[in-house]
Parts: structure tokens; C-alpha cells; sequence
């Protein structure tokens, strides 16, 4: 494995912990309790392969009741791969656990629809090893793996995000490259990516690395979905009411139909782009560093049509935040989109927002400002946006709209004492 293999094999160990849940499910396999299949899944550029290889390292230096063979579904049929894996399984120790780990499983689910590779892959393979409880099975993936049909497979399944590089595993990749933190930040914007095509290409500018962003990270997606990802890049999250107003801004709504969007959508999250917060019912990237990219480079293709979008995306936010039920869901974003219409039009960022603040505070009496605050603070639970509304407001700016928000937190704590007493 190369310098830069092992930095980000490294980075995506120390992220997820992935060791430590491996090694969790091989002490409950015996026993036939827990999970035996794990589906590790994120966006391109995230080190999915060099995860597995990383994994298969460690198991065979560090477990001596365990074998190890790895798999490319995207190299090798899948009649070729259930028989290779079949006839593993036959040789293999009957005294050791069996590791199997399978790359781009992806590549037999084809667009993301039922078919009858996938079919024949789990009918033929994984229902007898959910059966067993001396094998595991590890699939990276680029999207989660939700298509099983057998309940006991579901059931065994656990699936895991690979989560984004932490600003300390970005910078110390950086370092590792020969690299100055900060302005790879700001040409990368803090994906690993871009980090090789900064170290491969010294002095490559952002245009590059933001034109190479849309070949990489939508590659395999139609045109036109490829165009609507870009368009929804953005906004900080969506459900098909925002995406439809969004993408009709950008001029690509057309005559879509609702069932439409959510073609699109499926397909966006088969490419690894889109998850879904139950929690909240809304769509978001599973990656803000790829968002960024995305963003960056559209951009600067017609400000006019970004002005458009975020002047319409604001004008539903504002509307919805002032229902004071669902501020919490609402409220980032309303800023976001503000600031950034202001800012293209040449106006006070801040003040823009303080005057929209005030003029909604009475909307807001009602409102849960413990979820609210929380919300605000943590930018909706990503950091990436509370670094994006400092970049707009500036830090003076984040801390004034801060201090009005907490005065609205105070105000609710005075009043739920009271009603408490």
C-alpha cells in the first residue's frame, strides 16, 4: 500500500472505529447472536477500498482465529463470484472464522432497481451464510444496501456511513502530503479527493479542482440528474417540495412530476450523494465537503440564476420558519439562504439578517428554543455549516444573530421555570 493509501486508510479507521465493531461482531458470531453482515457505504473519494484493504490487513496480522479473502464485484461476474466465494468457503479452516469482504457491490445492483444479479446473489449466497455462524461479511458500497428480500438477511444486516475527515484527519493527511493545511483546505474544502490531485498537480487552481469535482463525483449519473445535484448543491437540505422550487429556479424543473423527483432522488442516492434523516423527512448530502465542491464551481457559472435560487429557497424557509412548532428544522437554512441572496446582491449580509430576525421574533414566542439553540449552535448537527455561516457572516455576525437567538433562549427558560414553580 502507497504513503497516501495508507493516510486515508488510517484517517477512515480512526473515523468509524471500524476495528473495534469488526471485532465486537466476530466475538458474538459463535454464538450466533448479532450481526454478520456489515455494509460500509459513503460517496466517491471516501476510501471505501482502501478501508477493505486496511481491514484485511489488520485481520491478518492481529486474529489468529480468522481467515481473510477479499472480492471486486465490479471485476468478476456474479455467477463467477458466488462460486469463487462458495468454493473459499469449502477449503477454508473449519476451526477458523471466515472473513469475506466484497468491494463495489454496487456493480450488481446496476441503477439502484431490483434485478436478477442481485437476486441471484443473495438467493444463492448470502441466505446459506446468514445460516452460519462462522462467517462474516463485509461489503463496501456506495450507497446503503436496502434491496434484500429475505427478512433474516435484513435482520443480520448492520450498515454504517463512512463519515467525513475530521478537520485534525484533514489536516494530518495534508501534512503527510507535504502539504499546508490551510490552503489545501481551501482548495479541497476538506475531502480527501482533491488532497492527491493537489499533491499530483502542484499549483492546480480551484477552477480545476472544481471542474474535476463535477467528473468525479457525479460520474455515472445522467446528464440531466447530474445538472439537478448540482442545482440542489445549493441548499444545506431538502424534501421534494424544496427540490421542486429549487430545480424550477434553476430552470430544470420542466413538466417533472412528483414521481419524477423522487427518480431523481433515488438515483442521486444511488451515486452515493443523497441520505435521508428520518428524523426530519428531508434529503441531505452525505458528504458537505462534496456539496461545497459542487456549489463552488456552479456558482460561478451565472450569478444570476444562483441569485434566483436562493432568493426562492430563502422566500419558503422564511414562510416555514414561522411556524414556531418547527423552527428548529427550519431556521439554518432560512439564514443561510438570506445571506447568501444578499450577498449576491451586493447588500449588508448581516444587517439583512438582523433586520429578519427582528422582524420574525414574534413568530417565534412559542417556539422550543432548547431544540432551537442546540440546532443553531451545532449547525444542525454538522459542523460544515456552522463554518459556512461564520464564512458569511463573519464571525462578528454569527455572534450578534448568536447573542439575539440566545436572548430568545433565556426567555423560554425564564418562562418554563415560571410555569414550573
Amino acid at each position: 500500500m502507497d504513503k497516501s493509501a495508507s493516510i486515508v486508510s488510517q484517517s477512515v479507521k480512526n473515523r468509524i472505529s471500524l476495528y473495534d465493531r469488526v471485532r465486537e461482531a466476530l466475538e458474538q458470531l459463535p454464538s450466533g447472536e448479532g450481526k454478520s453482515i456489515f455494509n460500509f457505504w459513503g460517496c466517491p473519494g471516501e476510501g471505501r477500498t482502501t478501508l477493505l484493504e486496511h481491514l484485511r490487513d489488520i485481520l491478518f496480522k492481529k486474529v489468529d482465529s480468522v481467515t481473510v479473502a477479499m472480492w471486486d464485484a465490479d471485476k468478476i461476474p456474479v455467477d463467477e463470484l458466488i462460486v469463487d466465494i462458495q468454493t473459499w468457503l469449502e477449503i477454508a479452516s473449519h476451526q477458523l472464522i471466515k472473513v469475506i469482504l466484497i468491494d463495489n457491490l454496487r456493480a450488481l445492483l446496476v441503477d439502484g432497481s431490483d434485478n436478477p444479479y442481485f437476486v441471484e446473489f443473495e438467493h444463492n449466497l448470502v441466505t446459506e451464510l446468514v445460516n452460519r455462524n462462522d462467517v462474516l461479511m463485509i461489503i463496501a458500497s456506495q450507497h446503503e444496501i436496502r434491496q434484500w428480500h429475505e427478512l433474516l438477511v435484513r435482520m443480520r444486516q448492520t450498515s454504517w456511513l463512512i463519515p467525513p475527515m475530521t478537520r485534525e484527519e484533514f489536516d494530518e493527511a495534508a501534512q503527510a502530503r507535504g502539504i499546508q493545511p490551510a490552503k489545501a483546505l481551501e482548495l479541497s474544502l476538506g475531502h480527501p479527493a482533491p488532497l492527491d490531485w493537489i499533491y499530483d498537480k502542484p499549483g492546480i487552481s480551484i477552477d480545476e479542482i472544481d471542474s474535476r469535482a463535477i467528473k468525479y463525483f457525479l460520474r455515472g449519473l445522467e446528464e440531466d440528474i447530474s445538472e439537478e445535484t448540482r442545482a440542489l448543491s445549493l441548499l444545506l437540505q431538502f424534501d421534494e417540495i424544496v427540490m421542486e422550487r429549487a430545480l424550477e429556479a434553476a430552470g430544470l424543473g420542466g413538466e417533472k412530476t412528483y414521481f419524477d423527483l423522487l427518480d431523481s432522488i433515488r438515483k442521486m442516492g444511488f451515486a452515493g450523494m443523497l441520505l435521508h434523516d428520518s428524523r426530519t423527512g428531508v434529503y441531505k448530502f452525505t458528504d458537505a465537503s462534496v456539496r461545497r465542491l459542487l456549489a463552488r464551481g456552479y456558482r460561478r457559472e451565472n450569478s444570476q440564476r444562483i441569485q434566483r435560487i436562493h432568493e426562492t429557497i430563502f422566500a419558503y424557509y422564511s414562510e416555514a420558519a414561522r411556524r414556531a412548532s418547527i423552527l428548529q428544522n427550519n431556521l439554518c437554512s432560512a439564514v443561510f439562504h438570506l445571506a447568501w441572496y444578499a450577498k449576491l446582491k451586493g447588500e449588508n449580509v448581516v444587517a439583512s439578517c438582523i433586520d429578519w430576525v427582528n422582524l420574525m421574533t414574534p413568530f417565534w414566542k412559542d417556539a422550543d428554543w432548547e431544540q432551537t439553540w442546540h440546532v443553531w449552535l451545532s449547525g444542525q448537527g454538522e459542523s460544515t455549516i456552522v463554518l459556512e455561516l461564520c464564512e458569511l457572516l463573519g464571525d462578528d455576525g454569527y455572534n450578534k444573530l448568536s447573542d439575539m437567538f440566545k436572548a430568545e433562549w433565556r426567555k423560554y427558560h425564564e418562562k418554563t421555570d415560571t410555569q414550573s414553580v
